[in-house]
């Protein structure tokens, strides 16, 4: 059977285990996350990082309806396995994406009714974020430029 096959299955068959009262859940077919009931210690840092970014993004999109734009949300969070498949694919160019960290999104953005796809629809935006923290980089910036793209580094 192919690897990939093998990963489906994998996925599958753990979305019905259950070990001892603890879910299992799969966000790499390679690796497991078990939801226990001890309680976690999260690393501040990280968690300081996280909640900066959300509500920065909470400012963006009451920033976005101000401007009369509607948004609606594309990918957030993301596993390694999801990250080497937009490699894979040629979606994605880095290993290191800040999806994986949990600081980053893409956004979806609705003009008069239409799906924006060029940067200069999402500038007014991406000009925002980055004044909101010098932590803060819209994806329009960058050499290969992904317009609905927006996070913090840190």
């Amino acid at each position: 059977m192919g690897k990939k096959i093998i990963y489906i299955l994998v996925f599958i068959i753990s979305l019905f285990i259950a070990r001892d009262g603890y879910y299992t859940y799969i966000a790499d077919p390679v690796e497991e996350v078990v939801m226990a009931e001890e309680p976690v210690i999260l690393n501040s840092r990280a968690v300081d990082s996280q909640v900066a970014f959300s509500y920065d993004l909470g400012r963006l999109l009451l920033y976005a309806e101000e401007m009369g734009y509607q948004i609606t949300m594309g990918e957030t969070w993301r596993t390694r396995y999801q990250q080497r498949h937009n490699i894979d694919i040629g979606v994605s160019w880095t290993y290191n994406s800040k999806h994986l960290v949990r600081r980053a999104v893409d956004l979806n953005l609705i003009i008069d009714g239409r799906l924006a796809n060029d940067c200069s629809d999402y500038e007014a935006l991406g000009d925002y974020w980055e004044s909101l923290s010098p932590y803060n980089k819209w994806g329009g910036r960058w050499r290969n430029k992904d317009c609905p793209h927006f996070q913090r580094s840190r």
